[in-house]
């Protein structure tokens, strides 16, 4: 190895005290002024700061004995391209974990999520409140007696909505047996994931009655793959595991998740659908039938929107969900066509939230800003629409099999 700076070279050794300096200074400028922001980095302030002293110190010991001082350069090095540039992200309030996100009304607004090959993404299993299916809720275990089950399969719109609403308004509405809601729909998720997730879990749940609603992420554009050529690398292994865990925790190896993602997005072919349309079609088929098959209750929504009395959203075509506003609308309304044929093809229900809702006023009471999402007044008037059409259904399927007519 090649020797270092030694005391006897007195510019080399000034060089190296001046590096060290800025190495130890910048971080802890950097880690300050986070400080002042999150006052959680205060123990790390005091923590670099003792590393600073211990280092300082250390050097100018060397120094004055005329020992080797090859270490306190890699000190720095390590400093100023891993220590500085981690706390000036974290400063810049850069955050990105690689793998899936995705999030409105802004990417910056994102979810973690857990890769899955068949679904593409769960929620993280070690988050509070998420089960070991990767879906938010308790465990869910087998049928308990005297319940009816309604399980709900949809995307970000029922997600964190109106299926809690539901539940308690089937109950006092219906009574005995209770109505258990098992609410298995999760942001960004496309009839394709539905399917296999229904295929996954669907016996386990054993509902007898279940809401389906998508469409919203089916017609969006994707780059690259739609969602039934779509591959999820995985990562596998206690090493994997380990580089995971560190990227949870490190902005600078986000930083190059970040990068790679940029890279892998402009080299992807032309954007397409999703879930074209008759995939899409041949998806709910699949889920309506496996439901039938096994004297599940299919009840078939078609999302509300509020984009053709309110307007588009810029973001959804400078983000490239759609190529134009018309697009969105015109998409939406194909979309929800598909449900309506589809429904009166096989027979079974369907709740045309689209119509329902949209004929209201003021939509702006009801719609987020993105016209997608829908405020605590639109879950509450649309988990009545449902509710309805759940206990209409179960009352009607009681009664079809009950003796007698009784």
């Amino acid at each position: 190895m090649r020797p270092g700076p030694t005391a006897t070279d007195e510019r080399a050794v000034a060089a190296l005290r001046a590096l060290l300096l800025a190495s130890l200074l910048l971080p802890l400028a950097a880690v300050h002024l986070l400080a002042l922001e999150v006052p959680f980095y205060w123990r790390f302030a005091a923590l670099l700061l003792w590393y600073a002293l211990l280092c300082w110190l250390l050097f100018e010991h060397r120094a004055r004995r005329r020992r080797r001082l090859d270490v306190f350069l890699a000190v720095a090095v390590l400093n100023l391209l891993v220590l500085t540039p981690e706390l000036g992200l974290r400063l810049a309030g850069f955050r990105h974990l690689s793998g899936i996100h995705f999030g409105y009304p802004r990417p910056a607004q994102f979810l973690r999520l857990e890769p899955d090959p068949e679904l593409f993404w769960t929620l993280p299993r070690d988050r509070p409140g998420v089960n070991s299916w990767g879906f938010p809720g308790p465990e869910i275990g087998p049928k308990p007696a005297a319940t009816r089950r309604l399980l709900v399969l949809g995307d970000s719109v029922p997600y964190g909505g109106y299926p809690r609403i539901v539940e308690q308004l089937v109950n006092a509405r219906l009574g005995p047996p209770r109505c258990q809601v098992v609410n298995l729909s999760l942001t960004g998720y496309s009839s394709h994931q539905g399917l296999a997730l229904l295929l996954r879990h669907g016996a386990a749940v054993a509902p007898d009655l279940a809401v389906v609603s998508y469409g919203w992420n089916d017609h969006w554009l994707t780059p690259g793959a739609s969602d039934a050529e779509r591959l999820v690398p995985l990562r596998r292994g206690w090493a994997a595991r380990g580089l995971v865990l560190l990227e949870r925790r490190s902005r600078l190896l986000q930083l190059g998740g970040w990068l790679r993602q940029r890279w892998r997005e402009q080299a992807a072919p032309a954007a397409r659908l999703r879930v074209p349309p008759e995939r899409y079609r041949a998806n709910l088929r699949a889920i309506g039938r496996w439901l039938a098959r096994r004297d599940a209750i299919p009840l078939f929504l078609t999302p509300p929107a509020a984009h053709r009395k309110l307007g588009v959203p810029p973001y959804l075509v400078e983000q490239g969900f759609a190529p134009d506003a018309g697009a969105v609308i015109s998409r939406h309304r194909q979309y929800n066509a598909i449900v309506r044929q589809l429904a009166a093809e096989e027979g079974w229900a369907v709740l045309d939230l689209e119509a329902r809702i949209e004929a209201l006023d003021p939509l702006d009471e009801i719609f987020t800003a993105d016209g997608i999402h829908l405020t605590a007044t639109g879950n509450a008037v649309v988990a009545v629409e449902v509710a309805g059409a759940v206990v209409e259904l179960l009352a009607a399927g009681e009664t079809a099999v009950a003796p007698d007519g009784g």
